[in-house]
Parts: C-alpha cells; sequence; structure tokens
C-alpha cells in the first residue's frame, strides 16, 4: 500500500493513545520494505533521543508553538536542533474565519531557519463551496503559500480537485478503514 509514497507520516505507540499509532517493530518493517521517506511525531519537549537515533527517521514533525509563545517555541527548537534531522511542522491552520497566520510570515521564517524542511497548513478552504476563503484574501493566502516550502491540506472530496494555486503532488493520510478524503495533503512549492 505504501510503495509509492514519498513520505510516510507515523505516529509511535506509547506517545499517544491515537489508533493509528505503530510500534518500533512495524516501523522498522516499513522502513524495510518502503523507499520513501519516513516522518516521526514527536513532542520536542518529551522525545527521547536514544530513540530518535535508533529509529533515524527522514523527518521529525511536530506542533509549534503559536506564535504568540515565542519563549515556547525556542525551546522546542533547541530540544530539536542538536537531533540534526529536518523538520516538519504540522498544526498551522488558515480559515475563512482565522486569517491570522497571514501575519505571522516572521514565525514561519523562524521554523525554516531553524531546520523546518516543510511547513503543513490546513486550509479552510479554497475548494469547498460551502464555507470558502474570499477572492481577496486568496490573493494574500496564495502570496505567503508561495514564498514557503507548504504542504497544504484542505477539504478535497476528490482527486479532481484543484486548488489552482500551483500545487504538486499529493500526501495522503491512511486510516485503518481507508483514505480520509480531508487527509489528502498537495504540496506547494516555496523558497
Amino acid at each position: 500500500m505504501f510503495r509509492n509514497a514519498d513520505i510516510l507520516d507515523v505516529q509511535l505507540v506509547g506517545e499517544t493513545g491515537q489508533p493509528r499509532a505503530i510500534s518500533e517493530t512495524t516501523y522498522t518493517e516499513l522502513r524495510k520494505t518502503s523507499d520513501a521517506l519516513i516522518s516521526v511525531r514527536v513532542d520536542p519537549l518529551r522525545l527521547d533521543p536514544a530513540q530518535i537515533a535508533r529509529l533515524s527517521p527522514d523527518f521529525l514533525e511536530f506542533t509549534p508553538a503559536d506564535p504568540e509563545k515565542p519563549g515556547l517555541l525556542t525551546e522546542q527548537l533547541a530540544a530539536l536542533e542538536p537531533l540534526g534531522i529536518p523538520l516538519i511542522c504540522a498544526g498551522l491552520t488558515i480559515a475563512r474565519d482565522d486569517l491570522s497566520l497571514l501575519g505571522c510570515e516572521s514565525h514561519l521564517e523562524r521554523m525554516i531557519d531553524a531546520g523546518a524542511r516543510y511547513v503543513q497548513v490546513e486550509i479552510q478552504s479554497f475548494v469547498d463551496p460551502d464555507f470558502r476563503i474570499r477572492g481577496g484574501v486568496r490573493e494574500q493566502v496564495v502570496d505567503l503559500l508561495a514564498r514557503f516550502p507548504i504542504l497544504i491540506s484542505d477539504s478535497w472530496t476528490d482527486l479532481s480537485a484543484q486548488t489552482g494555486i500551483g500545487e504538486t503532488g499529493l500526501f495522503f493520510d491512511l486510516a485503518q478503514d481507508g483514505t480520509t478524503p480531508a487527509g489528502v495533503v498537495r504540496l506547494m512549492r516555496g523558497r
């Protein structure tokens, strides 16, 4: 199922009660059977450096502190920096009723400068006809996204839906019962 994936995102058992979490044994099997890069989700302030060294993932994924908490982000980045593994920052949102990320370019730059290879942003929404971001704001969003290496997710209900903002490639969030449409992520080419 994962043979053609570019990046596999995994959560390890013990880190959370998530039903899709996997064991280190399953992680090792994935590593042996797939050519995909592997990203392991971590809490920067609670991770086990020995475990990370043992697993040797290609990326570490974490949810960065909000822009209003620069001290906490400093702690998170300081905990991850010695590991020397590229980062994927997740958990950021641009929504029709919450456009605060548009004013946080320095926050995004700080994460990229600290080793984030990608920033994952959930957009709500360029394609959902019932909750679509307005045209004028859309231009601001497109401008912001074009300047950073962004993984975007939106409310796609089929793979033919396009946002028209230069996206390339697909990432699927594979649930135990199949692919979740909202889990489709498209890669934006940024700086």
